[in-house]
């Protein structure tokens, strides 16, 4: 966003998102921002993994839903996940697994863009 934008602008999507992850993940999950990129981690606890793990398959209808209620600013985001039963050992793989599966989702919308460009 800011390399195309203001960073005024960037700086308004990354709090709308962090509003928008922190209503809808409520206490399900701890959320982190990490890297320059804007990417951010959802951490659940072992006995969550398999609410995490919805609410990530979920979370692109509740970006459409924001998107319809908000008229100024619009979110976009590639979405990618990793779960398992615990993280001592498996981080390094987690957040591997999760930005492959991140660009995959990106790579899915670009494709589909292109597709609606191309009728």
């Amino acid at each position: 966003m800011n390399d195309n934008d203001s960073h005024k602008k960037g700086g308004v999507l990354i709090k709308e998102t962090a509003k928008l992850l922190k209503s809808y993940f409520v206490e399900s999950a701890v959320i982190s921002g990490v890297g320059w990129r804007g990417r951010v981690r959802c951490h659940f606890s072992k006995y969550r993994s398999s609410t995490g793990w919805s609410l990530c398959k979920k979370l692109p209808e509740k970006i459409k839903e924001y998107n319809i209620n908000k008229k100024d600013v619009k979110l976009n985001m590639s979405i990618g996940y990793a779960v398992s039963g615990h993280s001592i050992g498996q981080m390094d793989m987690l957040f591997a697994e999760a930005d492959k599966n991140t660009y995959e989702d990106k790579k899915a919308k670009k494709e589909q863009h292109q597709i609606k460009l191309d009728r």
